[in-house]
């Protein structure tokens, strides 16, 4: 295809007006480019018009979303990853279950790194994944390396699934053994 597509596949909450103005901000800056928005809220018609205003009053038309509510499988929800080429992770609640998704399937997130847990998520599982490149410390970065990444070869899907499978994150001995040990040391810690 001749343009690049973003996506999220968050849920919808996640998705704020900031989060809108800084996904809108990204599109003018790639021409061509569209977002895919894939949540179940979208099923509703209500849902469907407050994004598309949403963006329409961060100066980008319609044309440029697609909107997707409910597939049929979860191979038919994982195979839409393959219409991203860029995923965006919404801040400051970033996504797990989707960015694994993602990832899994060969595509890129971009995360903004953030203060609490709940805005760090998407760092830890980049960084665990090797991807450090893919996050950002402010919106400006966010924008910018969104821009770039755009713009420039990113490692191939089969690089990020390869990846992401051989990742602290996929393996259950190696996470379970990290987990024992932090658990033996907060017990010595506390009866020592």
């Amino acid at each position: 295809k001749n343009h690049i597509t973003f996506g999220s596949f968050n849920l919808l909450p996640k998705v704020n007006e900031k989060v809108v103005q800084v996904w809108a901000e990204i599109l003018k800056q790639v021409p061509d480019s569209n977002l895919l928005l894939k949540s179940r809220q979208l099923a509703s018609k209500q849902a469907q018009t407050r994004y598309l205003d949403l963006f329409k009053s961060n100066g980008v038309t319609p044309e440029r979303i697609t909107l997707r509510a409910h597939v049929n499988s979860l191979a038919d929800h994982l195979n839409l990853y393959k219409e991203v080429d860029i995923g965006l992770d919404p801040f400051p609640y970033h996504g797990t279950t989707t960015t694994c998704e993602a990832l899994l399937m060969g595509t890129p997130v971009l995360t903004l790194a953030g203060n609490r847990h709940s805005c760090r998520v998407g760092v830890s599982l980049l960084r665990s994944t090797n991807l450090h490149d893919w996050i950002a410390q402010d919106t400006n970065e966010y924008i910018a390396k969104a821009v770039y990444f755009a713009a420039n070869p990113r490692p191939s899907r089969t690089q990020i699934r390869k990846q992401f499978q051989e990742s602290p994150l996929c393996n259950t001995s190696r996470f379970t053994q990290n987990l024992e040990t932090l658990f033996e040391e907060l017990v010595i810690k506390k009866l020592g």
